[in-house]
């Protein structure tokens, strides 16, 4: 009887591992590739244009160049230039001899502006696109690593099925080569694509993959937001690599996610430098920028 008992003690704990073990297993997969730093090898780099409209002032927008490096089976999508922004913002707050904070007042920073004719040195908490997106196409798996200004780092998991793209047979030229379209609902947005199957990459800007060719422009129907690739390179010898972050924090879904990228907005700040006194202002430029994906609160 005890045999029997301790059998079945010990045939639920190998259930309960065994379970703990497969809820972790993207995370764990990703941990383990990226112990040496290196997922895969790059053959193509494609830089896009990421155009977005504030929602609420339409005559406002932003322009980033964002780069996708494709392996065979992982790709790494990244701002380039965001390492460069942020050692320009540390250097500058190198030699800051006082600082000085300004909460809640709506119309300082305009004061300040005006009142100084930006003659200062000026530094942003948030310049760039500070999220990397990590594909494993032949998983359907999607990592999502970003950071705030604190150096608090998130990583959130997905595993998407493949996406539903309808094919449609209007197409266009881009950068030189012959594509198709392609609609799709992701994420609580319609989207209109065109691929080439000149260049016979699954892959694309941001989350999306899944036609039968690389995806040169993706735009979303109510217009807010755009991707347009400008560049193509073909790359010999680098690695697409995961830098292991020993305060990574781990987002259960995308609406936890979506919350981490709320409290960065609410920590932003502009910045003023002159003669090594600063003077931060707290403001939200990304207000009226809203989220790609749509997520039900």
């Amino acid at each position: 009887m005890q045999l029997t008992i301790m059998r079945s003690l010990l045939f639920f704990c190998y259930l309960f591992l065994l379970f703990f073990d497969w809820q972790n297993v993207p995370a764990q997969q990703l941990k383990n590739e990226r112990s040496s730093d290196d997922l895969d090898s790059i053959s193509v780099r494609v830089l896009y244009s990421f155009n977005q409209k504030n929602m609420e002032d339409i005559s406002k927008f932003k322009i980033d160049t964002m780069a996708l490096d494709i392996g065979s089976k992982w790709s790494k999508y990244y701002d380039p230039t965001i390492n460069r922004k942020d050692s320009i913002r540390d250097s500058k707050m190198q030699n800051i001899k006082s600082m000085s904070v300004v909460k809640d007042e709506p119309n300082a920073l305009v004061d300040h502006i005006e009142a100084n004719k930006l003659n200062e040195t000026i530094i942003k908490s948030d310049e760039g696109i500070s999220y990397t997106i990590y594909k494993n196409r032949p998983n359907n798996e999607i990592y999502t690593f970003d950071r705030n200004s604190s150096g608090v780092s998130v990583l959130l998991t997905e595993n998407l099925l493949h996406p539903n793209w309808v094919l449609i047979s209007d197409t266009c030229q881009i950068l030189g080569y012959l594509c198709q379209k392609a609609d799709i609902l992701f994420r609580g947005r319609e989207y209109e694509a065109f691929f080439t199957q000149e260049i016979p990459l699954n892959d694309g800007p941001f989350k999306f993959y899944g036609l039968p060719g690389l995806i040169m422009k993706i735009k979303s129907k109510d217009g807010i937001f755009c991707f347009e690739a400008i560049g193509l390179q073909k790359i010999n010898g680098e690695k697409i690599n995961f830098k292991n972050d020993h305060q990574l924090e781990i987002c259960k879904n995308l609406k936890q996610y979506q919350d981490f990228l709320k409290s960065k907005s609410n920590d932003a700040f502009v910045g003023f430098i002159n003669n090594g006194n600063a003077v931060l202002y707290k403001s939200n430029p990304n207000k009226g920028f809203g989220n790609i994906e749509i997520t039900e609160e």
